[in-house]
């Protein structure tokens, strides 16, 4: 019953569903003694609803108890592989977001360790295998951009094969091309390798082609495509990547997002990344439309300004996904957590 009703308040955003599947999670692994096989699977469900909490009240005492409960799912050794593998899944993301929220290194190291344990408990025939991988990928990459040796290679190669072992009309796959582009965009500012740049832009092209079922997700994916041109149009001050990028990003911030919560950032980035004389003075008059208070995008959701026009992390393959399935948060991007 807490995960349907976890599954309701993402469809829906009821709080009363969301506390309702706290209170039975919690009740559900203070029934269940330490020693039984069943208790990592309800911590970890336990661990997602904090984070779901988190996630939409900003309370970080949920995300510190999500992060502690996470780490008691661990260490139930006798829980099996199964189990034990979601549970590090589900922990990763959870230490993943909170990196986030205070860029403790401890968290990120914590977090990487976590998403490879996830890898190496899966079976190579496992069908959540790939978005473990793409995971990893994902944690790795931020390790890459705090200049760590040997990261951005390692995301590279997981999100590669994440990439490869996805089956064609697996609805994730969408997102796993989305993050191989965000990798090797990584490598690229990190190594200055012109052809990760290049690569990324394709990664991208082939995260669109495949998301044309799902409008939204096509919109985020061609918002990165978008900013990648940008990128490459100014690196080698070539015009017909950027009329490309113009004609991408016009097309995306025109389009009707459905009120998405996190549509602002996106045209806040564009409007504000972008060297004058480029593609800034076009895209910027219609953020103004799109991002001014009153037109139902709130100031709050404006990221900081980067010193980097490198494609917007946020829509990597979603860290946001549940033991069962998807939980509904913006769709990094999908992160995994199955």
């Amino acid at each position: 019953m807490s995960a349907c009703r976890r599954t309701r308040f993402g469809q829906t955003g009821d709080r009363d569903d969301l506390d309702w599947a706290v209170a039975a999670s919690r009740q559900a692994v203070e029934l269940t003694s330490d020693g039984d096989s069943s208790v990592c699977g309800r911590l970890t469900n336990l661990a997602v609803c904090l984070l779901s909490v988190y996630e939409t009240t900003a309370h970080a005492a949920s995300l510190d108890e999500a992060v502690r409960v996470g780490r008691r799912a661990v260490e139930q050794t006798n829980s099996g592989p199964v189990p034990l593998a979601t549970a590090a899944t589900n922990l990763g993301n959870v230490l993943l977001t909170r990196f986030e929220l205070r860029s403790a290194p401890y968290d990120l190291d914590d977090s990487v360790a976590a998403a490879r344990r996830a890898v190496e408990l899966t079976p190579a025939d496992s069908p959540f295998r790939v978005a473990r991988l793409s995971n990893l990928a994902n944690v790795l990459r931020e390790k890459a951009f705090r200049g760590v040796e040997g990261a951005a290679d390692e995301s590279v190669k997981a999100a590669e094969l994440a990439v490869g072992a996805a089956e064609p009309g697996d609805p994730m796959l969408p997102g796993f091309w989305s993050n191989l582009g965000l990798a090797l965009s990584t490598r690229c500012d990190v190594h200055a390798r012109g052809e990760d740049l290049d690569r990324s832009i394709e990664a991208f092209r082939e995260a669109v082609r495949t998301a044309e079922g799902s409008e939204q997700d096509a919109l985020m994916y061609r918002s990165n495509l978008g900013m990648a041109l940008r990128q490459r149009g100014v690196a080698n001050d070539s015009p017909a990547d950027l009329d490309e990028a113009i004609a991408v990003l016009e097309a995306v911030t025109a389009a009707d997002w459905g009120g998405h919560p996190d549509s602002a950032p996106f045209l806040w980035g564009w409007g504000t990344r972008t060297p004058a004389g480029s593609i800034g003075p076009r895209i910027r008059p219609i953020w103004r439309r799109r991002c001014r208070p009153g037109a139902g995008q709130p100031r709050s959701l404006d990221p900081a300004p980067r010193s980097s026009c490198r494609p917007h992390n946020r829509w990597a393959i979603p860290p946001w996904r549940t033991v069962t399935g998807l939980r509904r948060r913006p769709a990094t991007a999908p992160r995994s957590s199955c």
